[in-house]
């Protein structure tokens, strides 16, 4: 299946706000005017990256953690422009492949990293109470 035949893209580059915005811009160019434009940013705003787009209606965050395959959660990121059938049907979509849905706002960092950064911080400057030397 070619890009401009898909009825839903999730783009996954790398986090830079000016590249997922040009590749919006690119794809909605190329794709059919009812397909999902869909990020997997983990701390871009949708709403930001969605801005240069026609019609925003059609774009929404798929936040998938890694590994994929072994960790089942996803966030899915509604922006005001989000039309509500589009999250209805990205919901019943991560259902049906057995992701465990939670729905954010368009927040920085979304809830997980959000949450956890602060306690992942803490574990790196923590003095380890016991070392062992071999």
């Amino acid at each position: 299946m070619l890009a401009r035949d898909a009825d839903l893209l999730i783009e996954a580059i790398v986090e830079r706000l000016d590249a997922k915005q040009r590749l919006f811009v690119d794809l909605a160019a190329l794709v059919a005017p009812t397909a999902v434009l869909a990020s997997n940013t983990s701390s871009l705003s949708i709403t930001a990256i969605a801005a240069g787009l026609a019609d925003p209606t059609r774009s929404i965050g798929l936040h998938f953690f890694n590994p994929v395959p072994a960790r089942k959660l996803i966030e899915i990121v509604l922006v005001e422009q989000t039309e509500p059938s589009l999250f209805e049907a990205m919901a019943e979509l991560m259902r049906g492949w057995n992701e465990h849905l939670v729905t954010v706002r368009d927040v920085p960092r979304f809830i997980v990293n959000r949450v956890a950064r602060p306690f992942n911080a803490e574990a790196f400057d923590a003095k380890p109470s016991v070392c062992l030397w071999s």
